[in-house]
């Protein structure tokens, strides 16, 4: 997870400062865990719900879907919480 944060830091967010005093490391973490749960819960919903337990189902609910709500997730949230863009007024006070 440092090596993913230090990749998201310096490539996706380079731009932007972190919000919080360790750079937004924990709050990175926190968002990476929480959303590590959004296959699991696609792969239940498919089982459970759908009542789709094949393998190919299976796969596609949770490494397509399941990957793709994740990864959407994490980016949204880590452009709010970790690394948000600064208020025109925070830029106005600076410059």
């Amino acid at each position: 997870m440092v090596i993913s944060f230090n990749g998201t830091k310096q490539w996706a967010f380079r731009d932007r400062q972190a919000r919080h005093a360790d750079g937004g490391l924990m709050a990175f973490v926190g968002i990476n865990l929480i959303t590590m749960t959004i296959p699991v819960i696609c792969l239940w919903i498919s089982r459970n719900s759908l009542g789709l337990d094949d393998p190919i189902s299976d796969n596609i609910s949770a490494n397509v879907i399941g990957l793709l709500l994740a990864n959407a997730a994490r980016f949204v949230l880590f452009r709010q919480f970790v690394f948000p863009n600064p208020d025109r007024a925070d830029r106005a006070e600076v410059g």
